[in-house]
Formats: C-alpha cells, structure tokens, sequence
C-alpha cells in the first residue's frame, strides 16, 4: 500500500479514530479489493460500515480480528469487486446519458492498455543486476499513478488528459523492458535485454497477437520443417530443431517467435506512422542470435550469416524481394501452415486474409456437405496443384473455394513452415494470382506474389477500416453495430490526421462518447 504500516494497523488499537477508519477503508478497496481507485461514496460508505461493526463490539462481545473480518467481508461484496459495472453518475445530462466516473473513465483508458488498474499493488522481483525499488514491478504508489492523480483531481475527465494517460502507458522504448517484469519475472535483466528495446502495453501485445491470430505457432506442427527450401538437401535435424526453438521458450534461450513477432510489431508501433501500412510491407525483423554451428534460426530467415547477440545484430532488414511484411514472417506462416508442405497452407492462409483483413466471413466446415480432403500427395504435385486438381473442378466445392484459393496461392513462395521455397517439386517456386472478387474493386488484379498483393492491400481504403473495425471490436470488447457509424469514422479520422497513429486510433476510442456514457433502461412495469 501507499500508506505506512501505522496507517492502516490503527484499526487494531483500543479506539480507532475516524481517520484510521476511512483510510483503512480506503486503502483495503483500493489494493485488495478493486485493484484500483474506489470512488469516494463507496469508501464513505465502507467506512460508515466499518464504525458501526467496531461500535458493537462493546454489546457482541467479539474480537477485533472477528470485527475486521466482517468489514472486510463487506468490502467483497462491493459492486465493482463482483462485477464490471460501469453505471455511471447518477444525474444523467439532457439525453438521459449517465456518464461514466472519475473512477470509471480511468479503469476504462487503463484497461485499454494494460492488466493491472490504478493503485494495484506492485510485485517484488529479485534480480542481482538491479537493487532496491528497481526490484519492484510498480512504483510505491502502485501501477498508473498519474492515472490516480488524474481521479483524484477530477481532471481524467477531460479527454486530452485521458488521451495524454493512454499515449504515455501504451508503449515506448525501455533497455530494460521492465514490461516484462511480471510475465517473465523469474528472468534476469540479462535474459530481458535479448528482447528488443521497443515495447507495447499488455492489450496492445495481446491485440495484435489475436489480430494476426498466431497464437498456436507454439503447438503448430510442420513435418520436415525445410522441406523445398533452400536447405532441403543436409541438415534436416538440425532445421527442425531451430524452428522447434522458437515454439519454446527458456529464459537460457533466445527470445522465441512470438516475442521476435511482436518486438517487430512493437517497432512499428512505436514509431507510430502508416501502422497498417508498415505491417504489411515492412522488411525489418528481430531475429534470433545464433550461438553455435547446430544454432540455425537464421536459416529460416534464409540468412548466412551469423547473428551477434547485440540488439543492433538481431535487427536485420531483409531483401523485400524475400520478406515483406509481418504475413511473410514465418510466425505467421507457420502459424498458418499446414503440417505438409504440399497441403493447403494456401487455405489457410486465405481464410485469415478474408476474414481478418476484408472482414469477410468464409463458411465454417461444419457446413460443408462434401469430403473437404485433397487428392492424394505425388512427387510431382505441388500444394496448388492438389488444391486446384480438389477443388476447382467440383462446382459444390468452387462455390467456397473461388474466394479463397486466389488469395492463398500468392502464398505458396514459402512452404509450410514459412521457409522460403527455393523448389517446389521439380518447378520453380510459383506465387502467382489472380484476384477477381475483392469486396474492394482496385484490387482485383494479377500478382507475382504475396509480396505485391500485400503492397496493394497496404493502399486499400477498405482494408484499412477492416483493420480500425477489428481495432474496435477488441478494446470496446464488443462487435461494432450500425450506431457505431459515428465512432468509427472519428476512429478513421484520427488515423488519417494522424498519418496512420494506431495510438491517436485509440485516443480517439477511449474518449468518445460512445464508451463513456451509458443508458439506464428503466424497467417495464
């Protein structure tokens, strides 16, 4: 707590003064209870609670610890500790709006950003490389002090400083990466440093981990992980337990794939310009260091050279005519990927662009009436031949499959694994489409390649509000409706004005009025 121990121990004294009491009340809502800040009638009301119980002492006859069992018990029954309840002010405005409290509008923002509220305790984390409160994972005052201080003086409901609270918790540039000091606690200072210095929020890694949906790279399975690349012909073993190395993190090892992913994101973010575009072309990842002649991460970047365990090394901008973009990392495409090589990693691969970039819905497989398996595997077929030879040619298939298969081929650069293909049984690697029904008319085209298909998502004004619509749904944590028309075209706005802010996006959201009022249906007689 941010009180001393006197502040709050008093309660066990012979008479309690009425200070002790409230501060008592107070400091127990605001680190054990909520987590965060309590509004000021739910401590009066407390406190009242709490003098009463201690005044029938001298009538029960109980204990004090019986006393301060019984008000703590009270304290979990508050409304905010059993639900997130967000009614608002009492008094509603003019269009019977009850806009959210000082308390509220911060927990809010906060939860935008971050897992832990204002004023929530910090923990302690032992570490020989740091001393004293370096050790703790918040300041003696708890987690988001300014937003405290913003409740406090009633000025977190002014939108720019709400807005000012998100920007400066979102993310930024850390050597230590103390952001990581609670998920990866046990970890050293050293065993932190391997990560990028730019970081995101808690919400905002874990949104863009759901956005590209890569959370099952860690238990994906690709047999013969190098199949048809570059290193197909020596060194299988070795190949598949670098990837391997990636699914699995030990605080001896590497930064795994998903933290190499987002560190790239995290980049982005923080320069905070053309986001979405940057996402889909960018050339510049976090790679791995490889530390002996066995160590070959870098080969499924199909890089030679060795990566020095230095910050400056593991970033490494690659050839744009290999990688572009964070749907050619191979987190991605393996998350994405089929267990073979020649399966319909093409499938799956599409299913997300149509879904996660146009907003488009493909048809579950629970709905489909014919056996949705390709023909079988031949040395002389690749994935888009058995997809086409499956699928194309059966109008029951087709009906689904012609607007899937286009948009996966350009894939098919890379095999299951996200190896760059340097063959592909016996023809040259083939990533070539043609795209005839985008829900946006200017990218129908003809493509070499992802590389280029994604150059021309990365332009695409109807790709860019699918991406502010999925931005939306995950921090408002709801689908938006018709009556969202409003919010998010200010979201677009901002974005525009901005130059391609994520985080003016998400000013712009978290102080809009759609989130911070509410209406109370009064109920039917």
């Amino acid at each position: 707590p941010a009180r001393s121990d006197a502040d709050v121990t008093c309660l066990y004294g012979s008479a309690p003064s009425p200070a002790c009491i409230h501060t008592f009340a107070e400091t127990y809502l605001r680190t054990a209870v909520l987590m965060d800040i309590p509004d000021p009638d739910a401590v009066d009301r407390l406190a009242a609670f709490a003098t009463q119980a201690l005044a029938e002492e001298a009538t029960t006859g109980v204990s004090r610890n019986t006393t301060i069992t019984h008000i703590t018990s009270a304290a979990w029954l508050h409304t905010a500790a059993l639900f997130d309840a967000e009614l608002g002010q009492e008094t509603p405005d003019a269009h019977n709006r009850h806009r959210l409290t000082d308390s509220e509008i911060a927990t809010l923002v906060a939860d935008m950003i971050v897992d832990r509220g204002p004023g929530a305790h910090g923990l302690y984390r032992y570490d020989n490389n740091l001393s004293g409160n370096d050790r703790f994972t918040a300041l003696s005052e708890g987690h988001l002090p300014d937003f405290v201080a913003a409740v406090e003086d009633g000025s977190i409901q002014q939108p720019d400083v709400a807005a000012a609270l998100l920007r400066a918790h979102a993310m930024g540039v850390d050597a230590q990466r103390r952001d990581e000091w609670v998920d990866y606690g046990t970890h050293s200072l050293g065993q932190r440093t391997r990560r990028a210095a730019e970081w995101m929020s808690d919400k905002l890694d874990r949104f863009f981990l759901d956005f590209f949906d890569v959370g099952r790279f860690e238990a994906a399975f690709q047999d013969t992980a190098h199949a048809t690349s570059h290193y197909a012909g020596s060194g299988s073993l070795y190949y598949d337990r670098s990837l391997a190395e990636l699914r699995n993190y030990e605080g001896w090892n590497e930064p795994d794939g998903l933290m190499l992913f987002t560190d790239a994101i995290a980049r982005l973010v923080v320069g905070d310009e053309d986001v979405l575009s940057r996402l889909l072309t960018t050339t510049e990842f976090y790679l791995p260091a490889t530390a002996s002649s066995t160590d070959l991460t870098n080969r499924i970047f199909h890089l030679e050279h060795d990566i020095p365990a230095t910050r400056e090394s593991r970033w490494n901008t690659l050839p744009a005519t290999e990688r572009a973009g964070m749907l050619t990392h191979p987190v991605w495409l393996s998350a994405h990927g089929d267990a073979f090589e020649d399966g319909p990693s093409a499938i799956h691969r599409e299913k997300w662009v149509r879904e996660h970039l146009l907003c488009q819905t493909v048809p579950p497989l629970e709905l489909v009436t014919v056996q949705a398996q390709l023909i079988p595997s031949d040395p002389t077929l690749r994935a888009r031949d058995r997809i086409a030879a499956s699928t194309e040619g059966d109008p029951q298939c087709f009906a689904c499959h012609q607007k899937m298969n286009s948009l996966g081929y350009a894939f098919e650069i890379y095999n299951h694994a996200g190896f760059l293909r340097a063959d592909d049984h016996g023809q040259a690697p083939d990533g070539t489409t043609v795209l005839d029904n985008m829900p946006d008319p200017a990218l129908n085209a003809a493509y070499p390649s992802a590389l280029e298909m994604m150059d021309a998502f990365a332009d695409s004004p109807y790709v860019k509000r699918c991406f502010i619509r999925q931005t939306f749904r995950f921090f408002a944590g709801r689908d938006e409706t018709l009556d969202d028309a409003c919010v998010l075209s200010d979201m677009e706005t901002a974005y525009d004005a901005s130059g391609g802010s994520f985080v003016s996006m998400l000013e712009t959201l978290a102080t809009h009025d759609t989130l911070l009022y509410r209406t109370h249906e009064e109920p039917t007689p």
